[in-house]
């Protein structure tokens, strides 16, 4: 059966808009550029979400809040094979033209078998499933649930899963290559854009204090105590500094009394979550941004901090080494080097002219690469190319790759 249908109405599953992270930022972000560019009917179902993510949506766009378990929760894998009932009601109700899946577990949320054309919009490959270093920073009951059968079955339905989809848009080359190696699968890269408010921010210089920060969830996997250590290399020759570590989250009590112990205290200061409309300014006290996450499939941490002028320091690996020309807009150091952080730091401490061009280059490179404008331009594109696309047939050709593989 032929599709052969004009884009009139998307769905879009996102697992939460609980606070803005990147996952949650990326999607309020594309679909805003979607409600002002076209005449979509859009529709966006999510188990939970707050006040004030939801205000950031456009008045367009349909809330389809389901008040379920969080992901994170044992109860919502138990529930798991009802909530995709219900969601797949739901589209059977709204009749989409096209679905898109944001992030895992959205993924695993909606019953593939439906003849509607589905993209998986892959920030990483199914996150603990594939990956040790995640599994460790989940909540203790999952952690004994994922025995080594369950794990195995979990990665047999994921790849599944992930088979059987029409289209996967990656966010970074090193996304697409992580899913080529898990799943076999071609994906098309597409870079997230800013944020329009950080856009239209009128860029501060450096300060003259020593400050330079962090913006990060506080868990174990995020790598702060990496920092934390590298600061505390700084601390013992007597270099003079500030470091402002804006966030929250299960691992901050263990930071502050790692901060404590490495005779930090006067150094640090944990800000808590900073919120969008003080995002700007964070950054325009800092005189340069830490990345210390290994790895990162993406980060958009890095790009905002460069759009605000500020240089960024980040592990070599991941989207980070895509996103920052080492010598020119930052520095990129060896993941575990503390040692090497260390100095990257102090170089840019004692550097502000060196750091202050970094910062130029890094708002040259941002908003030339990373726009939500050029961003929303390719989606349109590839819904096109599904709209009209043999949901029977075994590949999809866009720019004159076949994307899809048989499941």
């Amino acid at each position: 059966m032929t599709c052969d249908r004009e884009i009139n109405k998307i769905l879009i599953v996102h697992p939460h808009l609980d606070y803005p992270n990147g996952a949650t930022k990326y999607i309020i972000n594309l679909l805003n550029q979607l409600a002002v560019t076209t005449n979509f009917e859009i529709s966006l179902i999510t188990l939970y979400n707050s006040k004030s993510m939801e205000n950031l949506l456009s008045s367009r766009i349909e809330l389809l809040t389901l008040n379920e378990a969080l992901p994170k929760s044992f109860k919502f894998w138990t529930k798991l094979h009802l909530l995709r009932k219900r969601i797949n009601n739901i589209i059977e109700w709204k009749n989409p033209d096209i679905v898109l899946v944001n992030v895992f577990p959205a993924n695993w949320m909606v019953k593939t078998n439906i003849d509607i054309p589905i993209i998986w919009i892959c920030h990483e490959p199914s996150a603990f499933i594939h990956y040790s270093h995640i599994r460790k920073g989940l909540p203790l009951k999952l952690r004994l649930a994922l025995t080594p059968l369950s794990l195995q079955l979990f990665h047999n339905i994921d790849i599944k899963i992930a088979c059987s989809y029409d289209l996967i848009i990656a966010n970074s080359e090193f996304t697409k290559s992580e899913i080529k190696r898990i799943y076999g699968m071609n994906a098309v890269k597409i870079y997230p854009g800013l944020d329009p408010e950080l856009i239209s921010t009128q860029i501060k210089p450096i300060p003259e204090a020593r400050n330079f920060g962090v913006i990060s969830p506080l868990s174990k996997v995020k790598r702060v105590d990496h920092l934390l250590k590298s600061a505390a290399i700084l601390k013992q020759k007597n270099i003079e500094f500030n470091l402002n570590i804006a966030g929250d989250g299960p691992y901050k009590e263990h930071l502050i009394n790692q901060s404590k112990q490495l005779k930090l205290s006067e150094n640090v200061r944990f800000l808590g979550r900073i919120s969008q409309n003080k995002l700007a300014n964070f950054y325009s006290e800092q005189r340069f941004i830490v990345y210390p996450r290994f790895n990162e499939p993406f980060g958009l941490v890095p790009i905002e901090a460069m759009s605000q002028g500020r240089a960024v320091i980040a592990c070599i690996g991941g989207g980070p080494s895509e996103t920052i020309i080492h010598n020119k807009t930052g520095l990129l150091v060896p993941p575990n080097d503390i040692i090497a952080m260390a100095n990257a730091i102090n170089h840019l401490l004692e550097n502000s002219d060196i750091a202050t061009e970094m910062g130029i280059n890094g708002i040259i490179k941002s908003r030339k690469y990373y726009s939500w404008t050029n961003a929303t331009q390719q989606y349109l594109k590839f819904m096109n190319s599904l709209g009209s696309y043999n949901k029977k047939a075994s590949s999809i050709p866009i720019n004159g790759e076949h994307v899809r593989v048989d499941s």
